[in-house]
């Protein structure tokens, strides 16, 4: 329940304010440059602007509870994969499922 929900999301968000010093630095160890570090840490914005209409239907009709352990799933394993990205394309995908 919301018992362990709390402590969960506080460690989720924990880890995106973790992770966006040294991102930058870790984008252009990959080759990217200054518009792809910006693309980098933009991409979790774009991709909730994105979704958040689609996702609030399906909410409504599905209900919020799904929606939320699987946004904190994705969100998770994006903010995992973005520590493991081999490549620039990979670290891109893993940032847009943060935002997810």
């Amino acid at each position: 329940g919301l018992g362990a929900a709390t402590p969960a999301t506080a460690a989720l968000n924990f880890s995106f304010g973790a992770i966006v010093p040294v991102l930058p630095q870790y984008a252009l160890g990959l080759g990217l440059g200054s518009s792809g570090v910006g693309l980098v840490l933009a991409a979790p914005a774009f991709a909730r602007v994105c979704l958040n209409s689609p996702f609030g239907r399906l909410a409504d009709s599905r209900g919020r509870r799904p929606l939320m352990i699987f946004g904190e799933a994705a969100a998770a394993c994006g903010v995992a994969l973005t520590g493991m990205a081999p490549t620039a394309t990979t670290m891109v995908a893993a940032r847009l499922l943060v935002g997810a």
